[in-house]
């Protein structure tokens, strides 16, 4: 008996995968267990393994296709078995994918060429050479004016199609280039849009002295751990969130989650992208452990072999930019977390120690709070408090 090849959910937040690389071509035997092709999600790209023996009969879906999460991949079964997927299977499954692209909104067509190559879905391509037609002259209504079924449907063969009613920014002239976000791009564009409508947010600036913090690092280096500043700063403000909950809370609708544990997410920027891990119950660990599990979670995401289990259940996060030379800035929150710290540049500074001015070593933390579950109150006071522990870090040890 045939078995379909669907596309796997991979994480909580997945709704579709892109196909990026086949490794098995049709009519090549498949070993239950063996990588039989790699999806593009969110923020990762994942090998996907087959789960039965046999041919790979038909790929229904090609290297660069977006397919949902359970729709079909394709089919593995035995040479002699019959198959008919344009009939059944495979054209269901296409046109429930495309009913998705309908909304109730106002459709307005651009043309699907992007650099010379037409964007189309694969049962767009197929209505398209058995009706004759040219894709390149049909305006397509999908997502980012990709042609989809409705479109070939509802063109007549070999005509061209009227002007598009907004013109597309132009990609042929000298120094412009239109290029497809990727996966982690579009993950990336709209989960920050989804944040920036649903938080209304207040951004909070304070400043430290971290020279005592200096003396911990270069203290516990020297000691044979070595340890950046951000470890500990992650240590330093799980203390503090353990103390203040609604900092380290989440909103579901009109109820807060609390979290008795901290979760952190630690951004970690790659060349093409962004991704946040997460260290789990900061709470029980030590700046040593937590040092080792930054590290060894940054090196795998820019490997892109972190796991979705690694980037999700943040309940707070930090994100650094001092080693851009960044004075200040305003972070955005991952939702559904209430809050973000963002950490800039040690910058000397004068101060007046005793009557004299000296210059000392500063930090200024950004803070981006969700107002509607951490007031201003709450926030200055969590700020104050993490920039006190840094003046004296080892308060951490009572």
């Amino acid at each position: 008996m045939a078995t379909q090849v669907k596309m796997p959910q991979l994480g909580l937040t997945m709704t579709e995968g892109v196909i990026t690389r086949w490794l098995k071509s049709e009519g090549e035997f498949v070993v239950k267990g063996e990588p039989l092709f790699e999806v593009e999600t969110d923020k990762l790209t994942n090998e996907v393994e087959s789960e039965a023996d046999g041919i790979l009969r038909k790929i229904v879906a090609q290297e660069g296709a977006e397919v949902p999460v359970l729709g079909l991949v394709a089919v593995i079964g035995a040479a002699d078995e019959e198959i008919s997927l344009d009939k059944d299977v495979a054209l269901l499954h296409l046109e429930k994918a495309e009913s998705t692209d309908v909304t109730s909104a106002p459709v307005i067509s651009t043309t699907a060429v992007q650099s010379g190559r037409v964007i189309a879905s694969p049962l767009a391509k197929k209505i398209a050479v058995a009706k004759g037609m040219d894709l390149s002259t049909i305006s397509g209504t999908g997502p980012n004016g990709r042609i989809v079924r409705r479109d070939v449907e509802g063109a007549q063969p070999k005509q061209t199609v009227a002007q598009p009613a907004v013109m597309p920014v132009p990609t042929h002239l000298s120094g412009t280039r239109r290029e497809r976000m990727n996966g982690m791009r579009r993950s990336i564009s709209k989960n920050m849009k989804l944040s920036w409508e649903t938080a209304p947010v207040v951004h909070y600036n304070r400043s430290a002295d971290v020279t005592a913090l200096t003396e911990l690092k270069n203290t516990l280096s020297q000691s044979g751990q070595k340890v950046s500043y951000t470890d500990i700063l992650a240590k330093l403000v799980t203390n503090v969130l353990m103390e203040y909950p609604y900092v380290n809370s989440s909103i579901d609708g009109d109820d807060v989650i609390y979290h008795d544990y901290v979760n952190m997410g630690i951004a970690v920027a790659l060349e093409d992208g962004l991704v946040v891990p997460v260290v789990k119950n900061l709470q029980s660990k030590g700046i040593g452990a937590i040092s080792k599990e930054i590290r060894d979670l940054a090196d795998r995401a820019k490997e892109g072999a972190l796991t979705p289990d690694e980037m999700s259940g943040g309940t707070f996060t930090i994100t650094n930019l001092g080693m851009f030379g960044m004075e200040s800035f305003s972070p955005i929150i991952n939702q559904p977390e209430s809050a973000i710290l963002g950490v800039n540049a040690i910058v000397k500074t004068p101060i007046e120690i005793n009557e004299e001015i000296v210059m000392r070593p500063k930090i200024n933390l950004s803070l981006t709070a969700d107002h509607r579950v951490v007031d201003g109150a709450v926030a200055a006071q969590f700020i104050q408090k993490v920039c006190t522990l840094i003046e004296n870090p080892w308060q951490m040890l009572l």
